[in-house]
């Protein structure tokens, strides 16, 4: 959570930040509203929120963003009660009802947020992607210079599942759904290495996160070490297929500049590196892809997205 002040010359200040470690479990659509309006600040203007899940676009009464949220069970977040719901207008009815206070709401997918933190206004949009890859996957991209697709990647079924990400798959709470993301993202991956512990006689106990996995990658000793590596770099191997075919639906430019953004991309050693190998191994020109992260994309990337439709909201405080 992140409390910003806008300045007139469309620059920001954080004026506030909290983490919360680990995030409340959004059971319902009771459990959401509750936590917004328990960490509003009174001076908040405007709301933005930078949702990491399935939305259908939609505009608002204020020609703002919002989007209609269609994605089950995921990530530990059932959101019951909000699937099928327009989430920002949710929002803003009961904090009217609540509050009393007028308070207008911008929802966006983050992968959206994201490749919206690096507008320019010399900004190649059309050479523009960004992939975030942490607890869950996904990658958004320009069709045109004034259509960006959140392109959902993480529900990609063109692929072979591999024999343990149909075991991960079929103990999930979301089974047949999003089988590309069970197969690379970090929520998932630690859950191959269990499946193939009794399987290979891994001399560890089950792991609980994919940063223990991570741990043991970099022990660099034992089979143990060997099999998490080899599952960072398979995770690596299908995201750069993604990407390899991202570049030829582009036409193969000389330069495409992908905005990252996840555990994967940013903490894992030689994850970007292993990509880049598969990139080259899969035909696409080295040097081709500038991968780049921006500092408070989450922040920025909303910012604009507010900004960019409200200007009245400048100079206010805002609350994403």
């Amino acid at each position: 959570m992140v409390v910003v002040k806008l300045n007139e010359d469309k620059k920001f200040a954080i004026l506030k930040q909290k983490t919360f470690t680990p995030l409340p479990r959004f059971a319902t659509k009771d459990d959401f509203l509750a936590f917004i309006e328990a960490n509003l600040e009174q001076q908040t203007a405007a709301i933005g929120i930078n949702f990491a899940y399935n939305l259908i676009p939609v505009v608002g009464e204020m020609g703002e963003l919002d989007g209609i949220m269609n994605q089950g069970d995921t990530k530990g977040h059932a959101f019951q009660g909000l699937q099928q719901e327009q989430v920002g207008k949710t929002i803003e009815d009961y904090l009217k009802e609540t509050t009393n206070r007028d308070i207008a709401v911008t929802v966006a997918n983050d992968s959206v947020c994201l490749i919206t933190s690096g507008l320019e206004e010399d900004t190649d949009r059309e050479n523009l992607i960004a992939a975030i890859a942490g607890t869950g996957y996904n990658v958004a991209i320009f069709l045109d210079n004034n259509t960006v697709v959140n392109l959902q990647a993480s529900d990609f079924t063109g692929f072979t599942q591999t024999s343990t990400g149909k075991v991960v798959d079929s103990e999930s709470k979301n089974a047949g759904e999003q089988l590309f993301n069970k197969e690379v993202a970090a929520g998932d991956l630690y859950k191959h290495y269990n499946v193939l512990i009794p399987l290979m006689h891994l001399a560890t106990p089950p792991l609980q996160s994919s940063e223990e996995l991570s741990r043991l990658a970099q022990k660099g000793i034992g089979a143990e070490s060997q099999v998490a590596r080899e599952l960072f770099k398979r995770s690596a191997s299908l995201i750069a297929a993604q990407l390899a075919g991202i570049y030829e639906f582009k036409g193969r430019p000389v330069r495409l500049t992908c905005i990252v953004q996840g555990s994967l991309f940013l903490k894992e050693p030689g994850y970007l590196l292993n990509i880049q190998t598969q990139l080259e191994a899969l035909g696409v020109s080295q040097n081709a892809f500038e991968f780049k992260k921006i500092e408070n994309s989450d922040v920025l990337g909303m910012i604009k997205l507010i900004t960019g439709i409200n200007a009245s909201l400048m100079a206010e405080e805002l609350f994403i």
